[in-house]
């Protein structure tokens, strides 16, 4: 009797291991190029000054930009993760869709996703103007999610802004059901999977910056899902969430106007950024016209770092060195390279003056919390996918 208790432990203390160990998945090996982009916010209206992202102002000619050096650097697949255009506008709609005509001329596929401003205008001109260009698998029928495939990769493109009108992210139940139904078929065909979607995954506590669907992460997690890519934050970010990787894309029209670059051979994956090259792709004199709007961008920048801490640091010396730190921060953070020199900002001699001149402000905790949770290189990475 003891013999057969025992036996009945192990069976039971082996099956509850084994049940939360992650299922082995195969790979066709893959052979994929693409470029990311994220928040365009392409706009009508000309003279809109926005000096966080100046060249809001400009962008006929950005976009003109961003069309040559992707013709010039041919991948396979054009990423978009949402708010393609800043008030979901017909001229807006117009617009975008002659530049995903012209990327499809090219042979690139584009593979693209709403935003929460894509919704702002009429949802039913984006389905007739944009999703006519895609190359969908199968598509959902309560939103504009659908599947695509390149290079044996398998894309899920996740309308996650229309449920809620573009005022948070969320899926409908009928949309995880029909989510389920695609992560077993790309399952049964061995294709890595990349998730795309507007709000993040990993990143916020609150409807304004996550997905709120709980059980979508265990989902994922559950068919082997290990690459995501989503916007919105504007900010150029890389979570790890056990063997899940989200890159969160930081907006194109932002200097240092960065977008992503990636290469899938086999199982291997290799991520890195890119800035526009104005001097090069630019169209007539527009590089001229950048340089100056990047150059203004970074006085205005140092005339904000001054105002935030000259009323706090009375001395001239320990005052210029906490500006001079205070630009490395943020120069870091626009190109998602926190995780690289945040150990050398908190050992500065100036550290310990920034943080008591900011301590009071919605910058300071702010800073010492991106400092502590952005661990991971936003702006390069590689890893094997598969477990």
């Amino acid at each position: 009797m003891k013999r057969f208790l025992m036996f009945i432990l192990i069976v039971f203390l082996v099956s509850s291991c084994t049940s939360d160990a992650p299922e082995s998945f195969s790979y066709v090996p893959a052979d994929l190029s693409a470029v990311i982009v994220s928040d365009l916010h392409y706009m009508e209206a000309a003279g809109f000054e926005n000096p966080i992202a100046p060249l809001s102002e400009y962008m006929p000619e950005t976009l003109q930009t961003l069309l040559n050096q992707i013709i010039a650097e041919k991948p396979d697949v054009l990423i978009m993760t949402g708010d393609n255009t800043n008030s979901g506008k017909t001229g807006e709609f117009h617009a975008l869709a002659s530049f995903l005509a012209r990327i499809k001329k090219e042979g690139i596929q584009p593979v693209i996703i709403p935003g929460n401003h894509d919704m702002h205008g009429i949802p039913q001109e984006y389905a007739e103007l944009i999703v006519p260009l895609l190359s969908p698998l199968s598509r959902d029928k309560e939103t504009m999610s659908y599947t695509a495939e390149a290079g044996n990769v398998f894309f899920l493109a996740m309308d996650d802004s229309s449920f809620l009108k573009g005022q948070g992210g969320k899926l409908p139940d009928s949309t995880m059901k029909w989510l389920q139904k695609q992560l077993e078929d790309a399952n049964r065909k061995q294709r890595i999977i990349i998730f795309l979607s507007h709000y993040s995954l990993l990143s916020g506590s609150t409807e304004h910056y996550r997905i709120q669907n709980e059980d979508l992460l265990s989902l994922l997690e559950k068919h082997g899902v290990q690459l995501c890519f989503s916007g919105h934050q504007h900010a150029q970010r890389h979570l790890v969430y056990n063997r899940l990787h989200e890159l969160i894309s930081s907006s194109l029209p932002s200097f240092p106007c960065l977008f992503g670059t990636l290469e899938i051979q086999g199982t291997d994956v290799q991520y890195h950024t890119e800035s526009l090259n104005f001097e090069q792709y630019a169209p007539n004199s527009f590089a001229e016209t950048a340089a100056s709007l990047q150059e203004a961008h970074t006085v205005s920048q140092s005339r904000l770092y001054h105002s935030l801490l000259a009323e706090k640091i009375s001395d001239e010396h320990t005052l210029k060195q906490a500006e001079a730190l205070l630009n490395t921060f943020f120069s870091s953070y626009a190109k998602g390279q926190i995780s690289l020199t945040a150990e050398e900002i908190r050992n500065d001699g100036a550290y310990p003056a920034l943080k008591e001149a900011l301590k009071d402000t919605n910058y300071g905790p702010w800073i010492e919390s991106v400092l502590e949770t952005d661990r991971y290189d936003a702006s390069s990475f590689a890893f094997a996918y598969g477990y």
